[in-house]
C-alpha cells in the first residue's frame, strides 16, 4: 500500500510550506492576540477596582474577566496545536495528551487514551508520531463511525509504538484510496523512522500501529 520514496517529493515540498504556516498562526495566536487579551484583561482589572463601591457594574466587569479568560485560554490551546514543532515545545507526552483532548470537543463517542512509559522520544521521532497519530485520529474520528477510538502509546527504551484502534465500519484495504494520512505515514516511512502497520475489516474497525523499528525486521 506504500508508494516509493521518490513519490514523496511533492509531499515534503507540502509539508514545508504548511510548516511555515503554522509557525506563523501560532505567532499570531500567542504573541499578538494573546497580547491583546492580556492588555483588556488588565484593562478590566482597573476598572473593576474604579467600580469597586458599585456591586452590579463592578459583577458585569467580573463577568466579561471570566469570559475574557476563557477566550484567552483557547487561544493558548489553538497555539500549541499548531506549533510546528510541538514535541520539542511542550514535551511528547503533554502533546499527545492536548490532541486527545481536542479530538474528543468535536468526536460524539468515547476517545480513551492509554499510556505505558514515559520515556521522552527524539523531538523528530516524537513530532513524527504525533502527526501520524492526528491523521489516524481524525480518520478515525471523521470517517469510521465508530462509538469508542483507543489511542495506546508504549514509550520505553529504545522501543515506540502508538496505535489508533477504533470500533467503526472498517473498509477494504485493496480499494483504499490514498488520502493525507496515507502520504504523511508512507513519508515518514520512506525515510525510516516509522513503520506502518494498518488493518481493517468492514464491521469490524480499523487499527493503526506506528512503530519505530520494523516488525519483520
Amino acid at each position: 500500500m506504500m508508494a516509493q520514496p521518490g513519490d514523496f517529493a511533492a509531499f515534503a515540498s507540502l509539508r514545508a510550506s504548511q510548516r511555515r504556516e503554522r509557525e506563523r498562526i501560532s505567532h499570531v495566536l500567542h504573541d499578538e492576540i494573546g497580547q491583546v487579551l492580556t492588555a483588556a484583561g488588565l484593562e478590566l482589572d482597573l476598572l473593576q477596582l474604579d467600580y469597586a463601591a458599585q456591586p452590579e457594574l463592578a459583577e458585569g466587569i467580573a463577568a466579561v474577566q471570566k469570559t475574557l479568560e476563557g477566550a484567552f485560554a483557547r487561544v493558548r490551546c489553538l497555539s500549541h496545536e499548531v506549533h510546528p514543532e510541538p514535541v520539542s515545545r511542550f514535551g511528547f507526552l503533554p502533546v499527545v495528551e492536548r490532541l486527545v483532548e481536542a479530538a474528543r470537543r468535536g468526536f460524539g463517542g468515547e476517545i480513551v487514551l492509554h499510556l505505558d512509559g514515559k520515556d521522552e522520544p527524539s523531538a523528530a521521532l516524537g513530532g513524527a508520531l504525533v502527526e501520524c497519530a492526528r491523521e489516524a485520529l481524525d480518520n478515525a474520528a471523521r470517517h469510521s463511525g465508530a462509538a469508542r477510538i483507543d489511542i495506546t502509546v508504549y514509550n520505553r527504551g529504545n522501543v515506540r509504538q502508538l496505535t489508533v484502534a477504533d470500533n467503526g465500519c472498517g473498509f477494504a484495504l485493496e480499494k483504499a484510496v490514498p488520502g493525507l494520512g496515507f502520504f504523511t505515514f508512507g513519508y515518514y516511512q520512506s525515510l525510516g523512522m516509522l513503520y506502518l502497520k494498518l488493518e481493517s475489516e468492514r464491521g469490524r474497525g480499523t487499527c493503526v500501529t506506528l512503530n519505530s523499528r520494523n516488525r519483520d525486521e
